[in-house]
């Protein structure tokens, strides 16, 4: 069995500022001391 956690945050940027972030791999440690993430984002088709 595993544990699912679900939450939900009002983020005042937009869509393509959140996924700035959120695809900046290499900045990950400068905003969060638990992530670390390798590879190459790639956005879903619209």
């Amino acid at each position: 069995m595993s544990i699912v956690f679900t939450t939900t945050i009002d983020i005042a940027a937009t869509p393509d500022e959140v996924w700035e972030v959120l695809s900046d791999f290499p900045a990950y440690g400068e905003w969060s001391n638990f992530s670390r993430v390798d590879g190459t984002p790639e956005s879903a088709p619209d």
